[in-house]
């Protein structure tokens, strides 16, 4: 105590917190910050996104074989037309008690319907790719792109499912 009766402050008002000048500052640095940021993050997303969907891809592939087999009729994997989705479907076998058959080409039931992340196709489109109930892969070839350039593709080539490394088609 002083000899007035009164406390002293040991701190001087200047001192006592931060300045609306120091604040901005802190708030410009964040922003500056997060802008840098963001393209890396978008990219990250794209890439994460990609791989996401093309092992969908590949999973349903595998197990369009194991059905064929197992069924014992055909099963396909088949682009909608517009590219944005795919089917799984699997040919339905019917019995026709001696009578002629009228239809030469055979009918599918889908069996499950994939969408893909917004931005994204599946190139070619309306593309079909067909497993025998013997196990034989059919040879093919699908491009997935993404909004942002990104392109994987998947070949099935001699029984073997290879996916190529995603590469930036804008560079």
């Amino acid at each position: 105590m002083s000899a007035t009766g009164k406390t002293k402050n040991l701190m001087n008002d200047a001192e006592k917190g931060i300045t609306l000048l120091e604040l901005c500052i802190v708030v410009l640095i964040l922003g500056l910050i997060v802008t840098m940021a963001v393209p890396h993050l978008k990219r990250t997303y794209s890439s994460l996104v990609l791989k996401t969907e093309t092992q969908e891809i590949v999973d349903q592939l595998y197990m369009i074989n194991r059905r064929a087999v197992l069924s014992g009729v055909p099963w396909r994997f088949k682009v909608w037309p517009d590219g944005k989705g795919f089917f799984v479907e699997r040919q339905l076998v019917e019995i026709y008690d001696h009578r002629p058959i009228v239809s030469v080409e055979p009918n599918w039931h889908t069996e499950s319907r994939h969408y893909l992340a917004k931005g994204s196709t599946l190139n070619p489109v309306d593309y079909s790719l067909e497993w025998s109930p013997d196990g034989r892969y059919p040879d093919g070839k699908l491009a997935l792109n993404t909004s942002s350039g990104i392109l994987c593709e998947v070949n099935i080539i001699d029984a073997r499912i290879v996916v190529t490394n995603s590469v930036n088609k804008n560079n």
